[in-house]
């Protein structure tokens, strides 16, 4: 049986390996204690994901409000787009802290 495009989509969000990743970001992100590292630096510690896999995290995260992008340019908050990767912060939000204290649960996350 064909599963329809929602059902590949939320597959993919529930999967184990993206949940991790999602956590691991975070944690790095509660680490850095409110620094705004640059996205392309950030993704250095990373190194053993595949960054499309990296890349969706930050993607989704951003989406559920967990982390804020900015331009480093204007320092707006900006939507995430790969072309950008280079010129983009990231910074934990006050949503993205309750997610880590377990305040909030989502199942694509594990802390």
């Amino acid at each position: 049986m064909y599963k329809t495009k929602d059902e590949i989509i939320n597959q993919k969000f529930e999967s184990k390996k993206f949940s991790e990743i999602n956590g691991r970001i975070l944690r790095n992100l509660n680490i850095l204690n409110d620094k705004k590292p640059k996205l392309n630096a950030f993704v250095t510690l990373f190194s053993d994901i595949d960054f499309n896999e990296f890349s969706e995290c930050i993607n989704f995260l951003s989406l559920c409000r967990y982390i804020k992008l900015s331009n480093i340019s204007t320092n707006r908050e900006t939507p995430f787009d790969i072309k950008e990767f280079d010129n983009i912060t990231v910074k934990l939000t006050a949503r993205g802290i309750k997610l880590l204290k377990g305040k909030k649960q989502n199942k694509a996350v594990d802390i």
